[in-house]
């Protein structure tokens, strides 16, 4: 039973890091990219929230919690739920305002995930059971 909770909040931490790397990435490449820059066209300006929120609290901190959750640190729950949260934020938001593809909403839906692995009673005993 322990292994399968690692196994799948490890697989979900790496999931949630590719694709909020790639998802920051695709932000980072609209914001400019764009015509109208130095000023931010309509639809824009959630894509300098996304690229900052997906790469930092998406991409770095599921990357961190990773090594946290497998070296079984108490801080991987904390990385494991803070990154939940940012990387649903971040894409909830973006896919809200620029919902032209369905990326976004597939990385929000991830972070909620995690969010639910950090919470759940079967998965919050058996990732603080053993770091504690």
């Amino acid at each position: 039973n322990e292994k399968i909770a690692d196994a799948l909040v490890l697989l979900l931490l790496g999931v949630t890091a590719a694709e909020s790397f790639a998802n920051g990435h695709a932000s980072f490449r609209i914001l400019y990219g764009d015509n109208s820059r130095p000023l931010f066209g309509p639809g824009i300006a959630i894509t300098f929230f996304s690229w900052l929120g997906l790469w930092v609290g998406g991409w770095f901190l599921c990357t961190w919690a990773i090594y946290a959750v497998a070296a079984r640190k108490i801080s991987g729950w904390y990385l494991t739920l803070i990154s939940g949260l940012i990387s649903l934020l971040a894409a909830s938001a973006t896919h809200y305002v620029r919902h032209t593809t369905n990326d976004y909403l597939y990385n929000a839906l991830m972070g909620a995930g995690l969010v639910f692995f950090a919470l759940f009673p079967y998965f919050k005993k058996h990732l603080w059971n053993k770091m504690s």
